[in-house]
């Protein structure tokens, strides 16, 4: 951990003291000093995402994608220009079956980086779902206006 990025020393003034011939104290200021240590606010975030997104993979290996959910959603706020991240997300979405999340995961990845394969991919699968779905419901929906629907979704399929 980076406990020490955490701590804020901005200006500081050094007193010492000293003991002088006589036995009694006095303090003596020196220089003042610019802490040139500058809290990087967006690197602790990437690094605390990086940690997360390591763990979440360690879960979603392990086949406890449920468990591993929010660490990737965790991971791909902290470090939102990451297309890893949301690209992990999207298919640990998919693999939990909440497909819309999925799909908007996999669009946020593909705007940081248009067309790249993998996450072309998901999208497409996801699409290809998605008008299966609409064709399914819309065959559901025919069904239950016909009288013989059962018959007419079976000969759809």
């Amino acid at each position: 951990r980076l406990l020490f990025p955490l701590m804020m020393l901005v200006l500081a003034t050094l007193t010492t003291t000293h003991v002088s011939a006589q036995g009694s104290f006095h303090y003596e200021e020196e220089e003042e000093y610019d802490d040139d240590y500058v809290i990087d606010e967006e690197a602790e975030n990437k690094f605390r995402a990086q940690k997360l997104h390591d763990n979440a993979m360690k879960l979603a290996i392990d086949g406890r994608e449920l468990e591993a959910l929010p660490m990737f959603a965790q991971a791909a706020q902290l470090d939102p220009e990451n297309s890893g991240f949301w690209s992990d997300l999207g298919v640990t979405q998919m693999r939990t079956n909440n497909l819309d999340a999925a799909l908007q995961s996999f669009q946020v990845a593909d705007e940081i980086l248009p067309g790249q394969k993998l996450i072309q991919d998901n999208l497409d699968a996801l699409q290809e779902h998605f008008d299966w779905r609409e064709k399914q419901e819309s065959v559901a929906a025919e069904g239950v206006s016909n009288e013989g629907g059962t018959e007419s979704l079976g000969k759809e399929l």
